[in-house]
């Protein structure tokens, strides 16, 4: 027999399994084109850079985080998106909190980046 431990281990577990799968399962649902990633799913900004502007724009195809960076002095924006891993876009998977993959991605618009993160 096993002891009582393990029983209350199992049981714990299987309880927050339970937990993530509806928490899941209610995202899955209920996310929408009018969702938005928040904001941790956004990469660090290095220091030195400064954020100039930060938006939730919405266009047909839904809604996307958008943050507008100007580089520290004497960096191209083409530099700050190679450092910040966002010069092409590509697909992250989900996280525990938030379980839906997203799509980071960065555009050069004269000197400042702008940097999005969309489902």
């Amino acid at each position: 027999m096993a002891p009582p431990f393990a029983y209350a281990l199992v049981g714990s577990l299987a309880l927050l399994g339970l937990v993530y799968a509806l928490w899941a399962g209610y995202l899955a649902l209920w996310a929408d084109e009018g969702s938005v990633p928040p904001r941790s799913r956004l990469p660090d900004i290095p220091s030195g850079a400064h954020v100039v502007s930060e938006t939730e724009p919405c266009a047909s195809g839904g809604c996307w985080r958008e943050v507008v960076v100007r580089p520290a002095p004497g960096q191209s924006p083409h530099e700050l998106a190679a450092e910040m891993g966002v010069a092409d876009a590509d697909r992250y998977p989900w996280l525990l909190l938030d379980p839906h993959s997203v799509e980071v991605g960065s555009r050069v618009r004269g000197d400042e980046l702008s940097i999005y993160v969309q489902y």
